[in-house]
């Protein structure tokens, strides 16, 4: 009886500590390159279900964004004429935002996505290859789940953003669902040069404060509720103008 007890509470623990495992969050920097017909690049710093996006060197300039996997909301960092500006948005702005992209997803073509069975490691991850194809464009990829992350969950307006880019970016739209893309090559009909994606991943432990935003340093504007901000401004016409002029400043740009 008291091997059995033995047996069964090593068995437990086992099973618990597996549970603990698969549940673990990533934490750690994900760091994506381009090269080819547009070069870019982005930084993710994760922590849980909390990124901050570095855009550095992307399309559309210098820029910082933090995003919560959760609550789906995210914060755009504005630095402009010495001032620090931070623009929260939740779902339903960004929901939006994502809808002026709507004639590009629906001219969009079909695409056909193929999962190969062929496996291979980048660095410690296995990897599956994936093949998108749509309209005549071609994305080979090699992608993880052993993330448990994919590029939505980091940057929920991503999906939009790369349908509002065109029709012939609906091969990687569906081709991001399947995990996080370690390594890509893109072939674009009628153009001879590939665009090249490249990820690093290192996992790290990042400090809690890197992801969040201080009142004292920033400006915050919280656009999750425009009705109430709206309401609240009305009864504050200096905040209203300066609102008003950051708006239109970053309208200019």
């Amino acid at each position: 009886m008291r091997i059995t007890t033995i047996v069964m509470s090593v068995a437990l623990v086992a099973f618990s500590a597996t549970l603990l495992l698969a549940q673990k969050s990533f934490e750690g920097v994900i760091a994506m390159q381009g090269a080819g017909t547009t070069e870019m690049g982005i930084t993710f710093y994760v922590k849980g279900d909390l990124a901050l996006i570095d855009m550095a060197n992307a399309m559309g300039g210098p820029g910082k964004m933090l995003s919560n996997r959760k609550t789906k909301i995210i914060t755009s960092l504005i630095e402009k004429d010495g001032q620090k500006i931070a623009l929260k948005m939740g779902p339903d702005m960004l929901k939006g935002m994502g809808s002026m992209g709507a004639q590009g997803k629906a001219n969009m073509a079909e695409t056909e996505v193929k999962v190969t069975g062929n496996t291979k490691k980048i660095g410690k991850y296995t990897c599956k290859e994936v093949i998108a194809t749509a309209d005549g464009n071609q994305v080979t990829a090699w992608i993880t789940d052993e993330l448990g992350l994919t590029l939505y969950d980091l940057f929920p307006i991503m999906e939009d953003a790369i349908q509002m880019s065109g029709a012939g970016d609906k091969a990687m739209v569906e081709l991001l669902r399947e995990g996080m893309v370690l390594e890509a090559v893109m072939k674009r009909k009628g153009s001879d040069v590939p665009e090249k994606l490249v990820t690093t991943v290192e996992e790290k432990a990042l400090p809690d404060d890197m992801f969040a935003v201080s009142e004292e340093d920033y400006k915050v504007f919280d656009l999750t509720d425009m009705v109430k901000m709206m309401q609240e401004m009305q009864g504050d016409p200096e905040k209203m103008k300066e609102f008003q002029e950051l708006m239109k400043s970053l309208n200019q740009n």
